[in-house]
């Protein structure tokens, strides 16, 4: 059960590039003493902020937790 996150943070991205390797970088530098993922949701973007979560999910794994939209919501 170690592994089972205490806290999850939900963050809702539509056309954020400019601002999101700011907002992602803030979650993965955290230092705690308990699990925590942070669930990023592109709601279809139509710039690159989908291809920054990618990244970010594939260097941390086990923080970032995409949700990829095909359509806007």
């Amino acid at each position: 059960m170690q592994n089972v996150p205490l806290v999850a943070i939900k963050c809702l991205v539509f056309n954020h590039e400019p601002y999101l390797r700011d907002c992602l970088n803030g979650f993965v530098m955290q230092q705690t003493d308990f699990p925590f993922v942070a669930i990023v949701h592109d709601d279809a973007s139509t710039d690159h902020s989908a291809d920054i979560i990618r990244e970010y999910a594939a260097k941390y794994p086990d923080i970032i937790r995409p949700i990829y939209e095909t359509e806007n919501q």
